[in-house]
């Protein structure tokens, strides 16, 4: 008997087919819940105020460059639903295992463990830290209370390419609850096609 599944559909790809996700640089990167739930807290007033769950969230992250060499964190806006911040890679060596993190976390201060010393290290990519966040942030969500939390498959990332570029996204960033407040929509994955991501408020982006 034939099946009648339809097959799925195909990810659109959003990382650049010819890029080196280890390179050394800054990194611009969103990240959504699944079907966009609201999860992290609420914006009032022009700004965002966090729950447990975002302050859970908003320590992980700070948390990253304890747990992989290499790394180093900028701004960050938690929204809601959603969250933007920017990584900065180093290219120096990072912890082969760095892959554990994947899996559920031991006890609560995981993420902020110092890795092991392994006998090879190499440079860490994008994406390893992306998926680290996102599981280890889920165990902990699910844990604390948020039975059916999960992120989006994908997510968005953007290579930052000088220093205006930089000081564009950390106005976006610092923006971002504004914008929200003002009913407007998230635009952050039109930057690689020269979204110049300024909302129709009245703050202006730097020139």
């Amino acid at each position: 008997m034939h099946s009648t599944r339809q097959p799925l559909p195909r990810r659109r790809a959003v990382r650049l087919r010819t890029y080196d996700y280890a390179r050394a640089g800054a990194y611009f990167v969103t990240i959504c819940t699944t079907s966009r739930e609201n999860v992290f807290g609420a914006v009032e007033d022009g700004a965002m105020h966090l729950n447990a769950a975002g302050v859970t969230l908003d320590e992980l992250w700070r948390g990253l460059p304890i747990r992989f060499p290499g790394v180093a964190v900028g701004e960050l806006a938690i929204m809601p639903d959603h969250l933007h911040g920017i990584v900065f890679l180093t290219g120096e060596g990072a912890s082969l295992e760095a892959g554990a993190m994947n899996r559920a976390p031991t006890h609560r201060n995981a993420m902020n463990r110092a890795p092991t010393q392994p006998d090879t290290l190499r440079a860490v990519a994008l994406g390893e830290v992306v998926r680290a966040l996102k599981a280890v942030a889920a165990r902990r969500l699910r844990m604390a209370g948020h039975a059916r939390f999960a992120w989006q498959r994908n997510y968005y990332e953007h290579v930052i390419r000088n220093d205006a570029d930089l000081e564009r996204i950390r106005w976006y960033i610092a923006n971002n609850p504004a914008a929200w407040e003002a009913g407007e929509r998230d635009r952050s994955h039109n930057l690689s096609a020269g979204d110049p991501l300024v909302p129709t408020s009245r703050v202006q982006p730097p020139s």
